[in-house]
């Protein structure tokens, strides 16, 4: 993806499959947007990145 200059969009969250693809692409200089409900931010699984 970043080699592509293709920019993330997902749900936003730390955990599981997507966290680790938002990861990478973060540690690699991409750009990520994470979209998140706030419910789930208190719940403390939003992505910090």
């Amino acid at each position: 993806m970043v080699s592509n200059g293709v920019e993330l969009v997902y749900g936003g969250g730390r955990l599981g499959l997507m966290g680790l693809v938002a990861d990478s692409v973060l540690e690699l200089g991409g750009k990520v947007y994470g979209v998140i409900p706030d419910a789930l931010v208190d719940l403390e699984v939003a992505h910090t990145g």
